[in-house]
């Protein structure tokens, strides 16, 4: 009987934690250009779903829920200059990277470039960057 009762309590503080949702922390360092936004961006139910947020002071942060770990991107948009004539080129490459969104706090550590981020937090996350060092000698 306690067995069961210690089970059936487990049981229901997990799934009340899963499907609390997810929170993004993010930070970002170094990075020269001015920056305006980030943008999560995310497929659920058939459906793109994207957010942006304000950066301010070099954080920023997302609240949200998912049915389950999905692949998520964010990415930055700089702001434009004073005079209007010049903002920085967006690239894939420095400016946006994919990760593993689940129902957790995620911390998201941008140093120097966008793409250099570092997610910390999410478990699938933490096999998602296992596969891709494991592709890596087949891809390069």
């Amino acid at each position: 009987m306690r067995k069961s009762m210690l089970l059936a309590m487990t049981l229901v503080c997990h799934f009340a934690i899963a499907q609390s949702g997810f929170e993004i922390s993010g930070s970002v360092s170094g990075i020269n250009a001015p920056l305006e936004k980030i943008f999560l961006s995310y497929a659920m139910d058939g459906a793109m779903r994207t957010d942006s947020v304000i950066v301010q002071d070099g954080k920023y942060s997302f609240k949200g829920a998912v049915k389950e770990p999905l692949l998520a991107s964010l990415r930055v948009k700089y702001k434009e200059a004073p005079d209007a004539k010049s903002i920085r080129a967006f690239s894939v490459r420095r400016d946006a990277f994919q990760f593993f969104l689940e129902n957790t706090k995620i911390n998201v550590a941008s140093k120097d470039s966008f793409a250099n981020a570092v997610v910390t937090g999410s478990l699938s996350d933490k096999d998602y960057r296992v596969m891709l060092k494991g592709l890596k000698p087949l891809n390069d």
